[in-house]
């Protein structure tokens, strides 16, 4: 059923008083504060994404750098540690006197020769003294 056209007009009229209307002009300046602020974070959001992830990545790339100069010195020091370790198992050898070819003496060697020779290398190695156990 159509509805039919109003025949008369009613007016409401709201007035405030000076309080009232500064309270209003307040809200109605700190809701438009509040919008100019969410529209800023939405731009500034991605950039601080952007910023963030820039930073990230040259950490990692300061960080690369110092763990492969790290690397690279603990390549040295086991190279440095495993040839006073052959050193002194070729001294051992000598000192023995054995008949035996030095690969012979070595492959021939009992299973307590062979745990300390592992315990020499690791004093060596990391410059202590006791069981790596």
């Amino acid at each position: 059923m159509p509805k039919r056209k109003p025949d008369q007009v009613i007016v409401h009229r709201l007035e405030l008083q000076d309080k009232e209307r500064e309270a209003l002009e307040l809200f109605v300046a700190s809701t438009s504060v509040k919008n100019v602020g969410i529209g800023v974070g939405a731009v500034a959001l991605p950039l601080g994404i952007a910023v963030t992830a820039f930073g990230a990545v040259i950490a990692a790339w300061v960080a690369k750098e110092g763990i492969e100069e790290l690397l690279t010195k603990w390549e040295g020091f086991q190279k440095e540690a495993q040839s006073r370790f052959d050193t002194q198992k070729k001294q051992a050898y000598i000192d023995s006197g054995s008949d035996q070819t030095y690969e012979e003496w070595s492959a021939t060697g009992a299973p307590a020769r062979a745990t300390w020779w592992r315990r020499q290398f690791y004093k060596i190695s990391f410059g202590v003294i006791g069981d790596p156990e």
